[in-house]
């Protein structure tokens, strides 16, 4: 997500400063074709950049800008969330992932595949871990995910029209708005609700970049939810013993002295890059059960 905004924000400063300059240029000179503005602004040796630098900053208000600069970013957003989704059910070993990806993209849906992961889960891992990140993940609140996903479910419709009904409104994106119309800040845990647009069956979706931008703090609030609920989830454990094993050359032998033991284990989950558990015990059991630990 950082690097996506590493790339939108300069990107809107350099278009609003391009803008101011190509207006001015031609407001003082009265150049009224494209190839004037293009010999100013564009290098002669970038041959292959082809701007209508009059039509994108002299005839289109800036809303039209604003539109494809957050069309683009929604769409990249829902791409690193799913493949996000996708790659850490492989990582837990769940079966069909392309399929069960989509449940959770879904507020009626995402809580049939948490209970079937769940099943198998490792108690030593929830018992050391599970609290902690719950209270370390400021952005985590399992109480509104349902909310959260339906703002997902609103927003991903916002993008299906576009992308497959040539920008119009569909039936779909008029229902998923009548779910979250009436939502504020305090059901989403936000500061500010995502902006957002009722429109009319046929016509074209509005978005601004002002709500996409928010709609990306939603994204990171289900990410981080999930993230750790996933904690309870069946080879969640492998995936805890199997990383710290990545980072350490082969089985460590623990010392007797329990201070000292204590130590050995927070050092290898600080090497697995986890937070500090709660229960040493339960880790030390896990570590040992997983061959990581002698």
């Amino acid at each position: 997500m950082t690097d996506l905004f590493d790339e939108v924000w300069p990107t809107v400063t350099a278009m609003k400063m391009l803008r101011w300059q190509v207006r001015g240029y031609y407001e003082e000179y009265c150049v009224d074709n494209n190839s004037r503005l293009s010999q100013k602004f564009v290098e002669k040796e970038d041959v292959t950049n082809r701007p209508n630098l009059y039509r994108s900053c002299i005839d289109e208000p800036w809303e039209y800008m604003e539109f494809r600069i957050a069309k683009n970013l929604l769409t990249n957003i829902f791409a690193c969330y799913e493949g996000w989704v996708e790659n850490i059910l492989s990582l837990l070993k769940v079966n069909n992932v392309q399929k069960k990806s989509a449940y959770f993209q879904s507020q009626s849906r995402y809580t049939s595949l948490l209970s079937e992961m769940y099943s198998g889960g490792c108690s030593d891992l929830v018992t050391a871990f599970y609290h902690c990140y719950q209270l370390k993940c400021k952005l985590c609140d399992y109480s509104k995910l349902d909310n959260w996903l339906l703002y997902y479910r609103y927003f991903k419709e916002c993008r299906n029209a576009i992308i497959h009904n040539g920008g119009q409104t569909t039936k779909r994106c008029i229902d998923a708005y009548e779910n979250i119309r009436l939502l504020n800040a305090a059901d989403l845990n936000v500061e500010e609700v995502p902006q957002t647009f009722a429109t009319v069956l046929g016509e074209p979706i509005k978005l601004s970049l002002r709500g996409v931008v928010g709609f990306s703090q939603i994204t990171l609030r289900i990410v981080s939810t999930l993230d750790v609920e996933l904690i309870k989830a069946k080879n969640a454990d492998v995936y805890f013993a199997s990383t710290i094993l990545s980072e350490i050359n082969g089985r460590r032998t623990l010392p007797s002295i329990e201070s000292m033991k204590i130590q050995s284990i927070k050092s290898l989950v600080r090497k697995g890059h986890f937070l500090p558990p709660q229960d040493f015990d339960a880790v030390h059991r896990i570590l040992k059960r997983l061959d990581v630990v002698i």
